[in-house]
This record gives C-alpha cells, sequence and structure tokens, in this order.
C-alpha cells in the first residue's frame, strides 16, 4: 500500500516502507511492461490496427500510461536508494547519534528533490519527512517508555530518568 494512504489512515510508516514500495512497484511495472512490449503482444496490437478496431487505441493509451508509471517508479528507486544507508541508521542507530545524521539527510532530500524528475514535489517531501519523524518517534520510544521513566523514578532515579528525557527532546528538537 502507498505509504501516503497509510498516513491517511492514521498509520506511522517510516521511511524504508517508502523505499520498499517503489521498489515493488518498479519491480511490478517493470513486470508488466515487458509483457507489454513482448511479440505476441505486438502481434495482437498490429492485428487491432489492422482491423482498426476500436481497442487500439485504449490499448495503445495504457501501453503509454504503463511506461510512464514504470519511469516514475523507476527514477524514484534511483533517487531513494540514496537515502537507504541514511534511514538504516535512523533506524537503528542509538538515539543519542540521531542528530549527526539529520543534516546529510536533509541533504541529499535536498539533491533528490533538485534532480529528482519526479520525486520533487511537496507532496512526496512531506511525506518522506513524516516518515522521518515516525522513525525518529520510534527510536525514541525505544530509547525510553513512559513504562521505564516512571520505573525510574520509583526506584529513586528520578535524574536518570530526566536525563533521558532531555535527550529525546534535544533529538527530537534538532
Amino acid at each position: 500500500q502507498d505509504p501516503e494512504a497509510q498516513l491517511k489512515l492514521g498509520l506511522n510508516p517510516t521511511p524504508d516502507t517508502e523505499i520498499s514500495f517503489w521498489k515493488t512497484r518498479a519491480n511490478n511495472l517493470n513486470s508488466i511492461s515487458e509483457q507489454l512490449s513482448s511479440k505476441p503482444n505486438r502481434r495482437i496490437l498490429r492485428a487491432l490496427e489492422i482491423a482498426k478496431s476500436t481497442y487500439c487505441t485504449d490499448f495503445s493509451k495504457l501501453c503509454r500510461e504503463a511506461r510512464k508509471a514504470r519511469d516514475e517508479a523507476n527514477d524514484n528507486v534511483k533517487y531513494l536508494q540514496t537515502l537507504e544507508k541514511w534511514m538504516r541508521k535512523l533506524n537503528e542507530d542509538d538515539v543519542e547519534n540521531l542528530t549527526a545524521i539529520f543534516k546529510p539527510i536533509m541533504h541529499t532530500l535536498m539533491l533528490i528533490w533538485k534532480h529528482s524528475t519526479h520525486y520533487n514535489t511537496p507532496n512526496r517531501l512531506v511525506v518522506m519527512i513524516r516518515e522521518m519523524c515516525n522513525s525518529v518517534i520510534d527510536q525514541s520510544c525505544r530509547f525510553i517508555s513512559g513504562e521505564q521513566i516512571f520505573l525510574l523514578i520509583e526506584n529513586e532515579e528520578a535524574n536518570s530518568a530526566v536525563d533521558h528525557i532531555t535527550l529525546v527532546l534535544n533529538v527530537c528538537g534538532s
């Protein structure tokens, strides 16, 4: 499912969901494109043209739309792959290290925005940034949960709880 649709449903996809979506879409559309350009399908299209069939125009339009969607998906995969290592770090690094990767992530997003043919719309950028925020929230929740905070307080380690919360707030605020 499109990560944008997941966001609209109140789900919390992360950037790896976005990248995976485009890879799957590109693979599917590449397969469809191969099938549409196969010899048997070209013969069918030629027969429709010779017969002056009304389906010829619709079939040609379908082929063009599939090609256009394939080109978009392949272009998006090409550019989004440059984010994979950063998104892996965003999902797996310790919370203390997250602020160090924000600048390279944003720089890479800026380059994608500047050079991509299809992934350079405000909507796509907003979705990616929301997904990145979801990753930061996931990391923060794994680092310290409400239950852990109250357990630290109960064990008279309030300073440690404050330190954990401060760290998470600093990461979220950067």
